[in-house]
């Protein structure tokens, strides 16, 4: 399942990725590796307007009583996604993250967000 989920732009550090997160550019793109790096990665963020203000959210559920829910990849975006977009994000997960994580997808899922129908519509008529 998939899900668009809004977020509270803001951008921070953090200590464990060693990147400011909360934008949309890749972690490589957002390293900190001394102190001074910090105010032009921020900078570079605002001027690419790359904070985000949405994240997809997507969420393994196994059919079975007693599982809950567990999210396998959150993707930043700005909030303007559309079918093409959220088609190759599905692409990604069922040839690259699924994979990875030895995870056979039975079914994908989303809410009634039009956009996200027919990125499905596309993804299972390829995949399934």
């Amino acid at each position: 399942m998939s899900d668009n989920t809004k977020l509270k732009p803001a951008l921070r550090y953090n200590p464990v990725l060693g990147c400011i997160v909360g934008s949309t550019l890749s972690t490589e793109q957002t390293k900190i590796n001394k102190y001074e790096d910090i105010q032009p990665i921020i900078n570079n963020i605002k001027t690419k307007k790359a904070i985000a203000k949405d994240v997809r959210a997507y969420i393994l559920q196994i059919p079975l009583l007693n599982f809950p829910p567990v999210v396998i990849a959150l993707i930043a975006n700005n909030g303007s996604d559309n079918m093409s977009t959220i088609t190759s994000f599905h692409q990604e997960l069922l040839t690259q993250i699924a994979p990875q994580l030895n995870l056979p997808i039975l079914s994908i899922g989303s809410d009634g967000a039009i956009v996200e129908f027919k990125a499905q519509l596309i993804s299972a008529a390829q995949f399934f």
